[in-house]
């Protein structure tokens, strides 16, 4: 009887880790449809377009 409810424990524990681990990803945004966190178009084209001209100097696209 212990034995089968050690290996019903065990799975519990392993379904709850699977779940964490689900949780991890969706918070830090790697689940979600968008899940690089890729700018709009026009904002990413305001970054880039003076960049690959070469206006951009040192690290003025951070701020």
């Amino acid at each position: 009887m212990l034995g089968s409810l050690e290996g019903n424990l065990l799975a519990a524990l392993a379904l709850a880790a699977l779940e964490t681990k689900h949780d991890l990803l969706r918070g830090l945004g790697l689940l979600t449809q968008n899940g690089l966190g890729l700018t709009t178009e026009t904002l990413l084209l305001t970054i880039v377009a003076p960049t690959t001209l070469g206006k951009l100097e040192s690290w003025d696209f951070l701020y």
